[in-house]
């Protein structure tokens, strides 16, 4: 293995605009590159190192949907069954039509929040959470889901494609089912097992030193002044726990989850078990149709993949540009971070920085271009 080509290219984030990243490459349960570069916090002098905590955005969605199923296999639910039969405000709903906004003809269903495919959308500024928000503002995921669900749907669910609020709606399933908030559900079933310890929805006093600011992006313009710690929109309840995009931890941390799901669901060091390995064998697997999939690969970042319960899947190699095995899943995040887990090679890649508007699809997909080739030399 040569790392020297990943080395260098990340020494070259800072001139093209990235304040810090950090990067993690295992093969069969072991780190075998590790490398740091850049400000956690540039105007504190704090450098980025193995201690630093990053935002992850939308990497929550992967194990949020890992504690989804981990309950579908215990037998709490059935992917098929209707969000309403556990979330009663979802029993009613409406969808926006060329002749306005009329009564759903489907449910939504369990498996339209894993596959983005229940009409819902992204709006955090939409009437009813713009009302959330001034009326409480202390509000809960649940409070949050109840103001979702009483606006229309962008689309009758199962019929498209549409990246969304989904997976908090899925957090909140899970609070339901379990009896416990996400974060109990989390820390029981999946941080303390594989000793996450850093993870967190919660950005203490304590994690402050550690916490990499986020710096505005310019492309081939160093990074300048950070944005204030809760520019985002995640930060705007102290009690809101978003299976959508609310975690923060290590990127060591987050390895450990990573290296669990590339061994197909079993944990290599502890031994811990979080899913069957058939039940990661379908969480990878494709689940949109054609109309779905246009929908789905509407950028160059996702030629080739498909999106399977909570992940895009590897489809082909020839359309992604990619060297992985088919099968290849995971996830990225709004400011930078990436996820990669290939269990044919048992190769797993997490990154991170805090870049904002991120440039994600110019940086990651050469991150894994360039860790493919390394991992051969």
């Amino acid at each position: 293995m040569n790392f020297d080509v990943l080395r260098s290219f990340q020494d070259s984030l800072f001139d093209y605009g990235i304040a810090g990243n950090d990067l993690c490459v295992s093969v069969a349960g072991k780190n075998v590159f590790r490398y740091m570069t850049g400000w956690a916090d540039m105007e504190g002098g704090v450098p980025v190192t193995e201690d630093t905590i990053f935002q992850m955005y939308s990497m929550t969605k992967p194990i949020t949907c890992t504690a989804a199923l981990i309950l579908y296999e215990r037998g709490k639910f059935l992917l098929e069954e209707p969000v309403s039969d556990y979330l009663p405000e979802f029993k009613e709903m409406h969808v926006k039509t060329e002749n306005g906004i009329v009564p759903c003809k489907n449910p939504v269903r369990i498996i339209d929040l894993f596959t983005m495919s229940s009409g819902l959308n992204y709006d955090f500024q939409s009437p009813a959470l713009a009302k959330l928000y001034d009326s409480k503002p202390n509000f809960t995921a649940r409070d949050a889901v109840k103001a979702l669900a009483s606006e229309p749907l962008e689309f009758e669910p199962g019929e498209h494609y549409l990246y969304s609020f989904s997976h908090d709606v899925l957090g909140v399933l899970i609070e339901e089912i379990s009896g416990k908030t996400l974060g109990k559900f989390f820390r029981d079933e999946i941080f303390d097992p594989l000793h996450m310890d850093s993870a967190s929805f919660r950005l203490t006093e304590k994690m402050l030193p550690h916490f990499a600011r986020t710096y505005p992006f310019v492309k081939g313009e160093p990074p300048k002044k950070a944005l204030p710690i809760k520019s985002s929109p995640l930060f705007i309840s102290d009690t809101f726990e978003s299976g959508g995009g609310g975690l923060m931890m290590t990127v060591n941390d987050y390895m450990k989850f990573a290296d669990c799901m590339t061994n197909r669901g079993k944990c290599p060091k502890t031994g811990a078990r979080l899913l069957s390995g058939g039940m990661v064998d379908a969480m990878r697997e494709n689940q949109l149709d054609e109309n779905r999939l246009k929908s789905f690969r509407s950028t160059p970042a996702r030629y080739g993949y498909g999106y399977g319960l909570g992940v895009r899947t590897l489809m082909s190699k020839g359309q992604s540009g990619s060297a992985g095995a088919a099968g290849e899943f995971g996830w990225g995040g709004m400011c930078g971070t990436y996820l990669l887990m290939d269990p044919q090679n048992r190769l797993s890649i997490v990154y991170a920085m805090a870049a904002s508007p991120s440039p994600n699809t110019e940086i990651q997909r050469r991150l894994r271009n360039i860790v493919y080739r390394a991992i051969e030399e």
